[in-house]
C-alpha cells in the first residue's frame, strides 16, 4: 500500500470516528484505557498487566504537528532525554547505539539507572525505534539500583509532511521492592507526561529540532539508513504538506 493510499484511508477513518480516535492494535489484547484523547492531537494512554510484574506495561499515542524528521532527531538526542522522558534526570551516549540513563527516585523508592541499546527499523511505512537494556557498557554507580528490564518501542508514522503519529510502548522492571501506589503512579502517568513533554518541545517555535536532517541520525539508523532515506523522499513526494485533520489541539 502506498503512502498516499494509506493517508486517504487514515484521514477517512479519523473523520468517521473523530470523537473516539484513540486506537490499539487489534492483535494485542488486554489493554485497558487510562486516558482517551478527544481529538487525534490529544494524547491517549493505556496499561495492561504482565504476570509477575509490579509495574503494568504502558502505552501512549498522539499526532504531533511536526515533521517525522524532527520526531526522530528528538528521540535520537541522547543528551537531552531528561527534558522529556518521565522521571529521567540525566542521560548520555556511552557507545554507538548505547545510552546511559538515570531516573529520579520517589520516597521510599531509590533512584535507578539503566544502559539501553537503540536500534531503528522500517515496517509498513513507519520507523520503529527499539530500546533494550544491555550489560557491560557504561557506568555502574554503587549508590543507584540497576533497572532489571527495559523494553521500549516507538512507532513513528508520517501522516503528512507536517504531521507525525507517535506511538510508544514500554515494559520496565525497575528492580527491588516498590509500593503498589508507586507502581500504579508510574504506569498511569509515564506515557502521558512523556508524550506531553515531547509534544511541547517539538511545537516550540524555537525548538532546536526545527529543520532536522535525518542524515544526522546516530548509529541507530545504520542498518536501515537507505530505507529511512527512501521513506523521507516518499513523504515529500506523496503526502500533502497540510494539516488534513480538523480538531481541537490539546494535551
Amino acid at each position: 500500500m502506498s503512502l498516499t493510499h494509506g493517508f486517504i484511508i487514515f484521514t477517512t477513518t479519523v473523520f468517521l470516528s473523530l470523537h473516539c480516535f484513540a486506537s490499539i492494535d487489534q492483535d494485542e489484547p488486554n489493554w485497558e484505557p487510562v486516558k482517551r484523547g478527544k481529538s487525534p492531537y490529544a494524547i491517549s494512554t493505556w496499561t495492561r498487566s504482565i504476570e509477575g510484574a509490579a509495574i503494568k506495561e504502558f502505552r501512549g499515542e498522539v499526532i504531533i504537528k511536526r515533521p517525522i524528521e524532527e520526531v526522530l532527531m528528538l528521540i535520537d538526542d541522547a543528551e537531552k532525554l531528561n527534558d522529556w522522558v518521565f522521571f529521567c534526570r540525566s542521560s548520555k551516549r556511552v557507545g554507538s547505539t548505547e545510552i546511559y540513563m538515570e531516573y529520579n527516585g520517589r520516597w521510599p523508592v531509590k533512584p535507578r539507572y539503566v544502559v539501553i541499546s537503540n536500534r531503528a527499523s522500517i515496517k509498513d511505512d513507519a520507523i520503529w525505534v527499539h530500546s533494550r537494556r544491555v550489560e557491560g557498557v557504561g557506568p555502574h554507580p554503587d549508590k543507584l539500583i540497576n533497572i532489571k528490564t527495559f523494553n521500549n518501542s516507538f512507532k513513528i508514522t508520517p501522516i503528512s509532511q507536517q504531521q507525525t503519529l507517535v506511538k510508544f510502548t514500554t515494559f520496565v522492571d525497575i528492580g527491588g521492592a516498590i509500593p503498589k501506589w508507586i507502581a500504579n503512579y508510574v504506569s498511569r502517568w509515564a506515557p502521558l507526561i512523556t508524550l506531553k513533554r515531547m509534544k511541547k518541545i517539538l511545537l516550540d517555535p524555537n525548538s532546536i529540532y526545527r529543520g532536522a536532517d535525518p542524515h544526522n541520525l546516530s548509529a541507530i539508523a545504520d542498518d536501515y539508513r537507505t530505507e529511512i532515506d527512501s521513506l523521507m523522499t516518499r513523504v515529500k513526494n506523496e503526502l500533502p504538506d497540510i494539516y488534513p485533520l480538523t480538531a481541537v489541539d490539546s494535551y
